[in-house]
């Protein structure tokens, strides 16, 4: 990795009275001897700039750093789809003291779901995908049956909205999580590791479902899988490469990506992962087959996980792709009624939860909705994984907050990114006006 290219960052204000306000700010600061954004009140901080009004955030942070000890994570703030703020901490590489920058990229871990799921919505909206259609004929894959079990009559009810919105019928609490079992199905299978996408899908559709699909909620990494699997299918490209051209692309993220597996595939500009408990597993992909690894790098496989699980990209750009479909103005990806239809609660679960606000995982989003009329509602989505944290949380009042950390818990033992959500909340309700301006990232 390129050091002295990586961390060579400027960022421009582009709306002309911002650009006189961090003038003055710097000027201010200058005179008093005090560093702009508290860069030097925190060990291993970039050295971005922030303006007076959301010095809140940079003092949050630093905090959260010292009583948790994590080693580095970032934060980007978007208002009304405006980047406002963008900021990393702490370090990539603690080893090197590598800083974390605003740009530097992670593990996004399950906030891969939504880009899942707007790609889903994305093909049905063109009509090549019938989201009420059974998904095994579309899959074209044949149940693996094994001398203990037999296939489900029920599989063939299963659709690609069930699978969306994680009610297909698999429930790894009462049977077991296929995205961990790979050593199981490549010993059923009579086959060796690392296993294929379609090996394993073939051969969990062959076990007994949990419960009948469309009927209730269990979250399911599985089940997105599936679907990654079905836009390769449909659409004769690589997942990855269908989600960049048709997702990320309209909404200007580049840099986004499916993350290597190990240590050696690291990406340039990004960061190292830690497991806080020094967990230890057998890999699982090419080069540590079998081996005890560290948890973070070999235990799951990142491109058979990719669909729910294996992006990667900076904060800025998880905020931009969440802040896209906020409806403060035109959304580059899916008409208005997709959105829509996007942020609706499952068919089942309103009659079980009628009071407002209800909370409940819909197509790749968690939502809270807040109102009925007019609609009004708070979206999310969080990550976590071995060395991983994430949240992304868009607000109804068009605040977008994205961070994302390399390490999983902290000194409390609480996962970071949920730690330090509530307090980055009410840091955004304090604030009484948001900056004009729109911050950009030059290279």
């Amino acid at each position: 990795m390129n050091s002295g290219h990586l961390w060579d960052r400027r960022f421009v204000w582009l709306n002309e009275r911002a650009k006189w306000h961090f003038l003055i700010g710097v000027l201010v600061a200058s005179a008093m001897t005090v560093t702009l954004g508290h860069a030097k009140q925190g060990p291993g901080a970039d050295d971005t700039p922030t303006l007076p009004q959301l010095k809140a955030f940079d003092d949050l942070m630093f905090e959260f750093r010292q009583r948790e000890a994590f080693p580095g994570g970032a934060l980007a703030i978007l208002k009304d789809g405006r980047l406002v703020y963008a900021r990393g901490f702490g370090y990539g590489d603690d080893r090197e003291q590598m800083p974390v920058r605003a740009t530097s990229l992670f593990r996004i871990a399950s906030i891969s779901k939504p880009l899942t799921a707007v790609a889903v919505l994305k093909l049905s909206e063109q009509g090549r995908v019938d989201l009420n259609a059974p998904v095994l004929k579309l899959l074209d894959i044949r149940p693996v049956t094994t001398p203990a079990s037999a296939p489900d009559p029920r599989i063939e009810q299963i659709t690609p909205l069930h699978l969306l919105q994680h009610t297909a019928g698999f429930d790894r609490s009462k049977s077991w999580d296929p995205m961990l079992g790979h050593k199981r199905v490549a010993d059923a299978l009579g086959t060796s590791l690392p296993i294929t996408s379609e090996q394993l899908i073939a051969y969990t559709l062959g076990q007994p479902l949990d419960f009948d699909p469309g009927t209730r909620f269990s979250y399911s990494n599985f089940g997105y899988l599936m679907l990654g699997h079905l836009i390769e299918k449909i659409t004769g490209e690589a997942y990855e490469t269908y989600v960049q051209q048709e997702v990320l692309k309209p909404l200007g993220i580049t840099s986004m990506r499916i993350g290597g597996s190990l240590l050696s595939d690291r990406a340039d500009n990004e960061v190292m992962y830690f497991d806080t408990r020094e967990r230890t597993g057998s890999g699982v992909v090419e080069g540590v087959i079998g081996q005890q690894v560290a948890r973070p790098y070999g235990v799951e496989d990142m491109q058979l996980a990719a669909a729910g699980g294996g992006w990667i990209g900076s904060a800025i750009d998880v905020a931009r792709f969440g802040s896209a479909f906020d409806g403060t103005r035109r959304c580059p990806v899916l008409k208005p009624e997709t959105v829509r239809f996007m942020f609706m609660p499952p068919s089942h679960l309103r009659q079980k939860q009628p009071k407002l606000p209800i909370d409940y995982e819909c197509c790749g989003w968690h939502v809270k909705l807040l109102s009925d009329n007019p609609p009004r509602f708070n979206y999310a989505k969080g990550g976590l994984m071995p060395g991983v944290s994430t949240q992304l949380v868009c607000r109804a009042d068009g605040v977008t907050f994205a961070v994302l950390f390399n390490a999983d818990t902290g000194q409390s033992g609480q996962h970071l990114a949920a730690a330090v959500e509530g307090p980055l909340h009410k840091a955004a309700d304090a604030i009484r006006r948001w900056p004009s301006g729109s911050l950009q990232v030059h290279e």
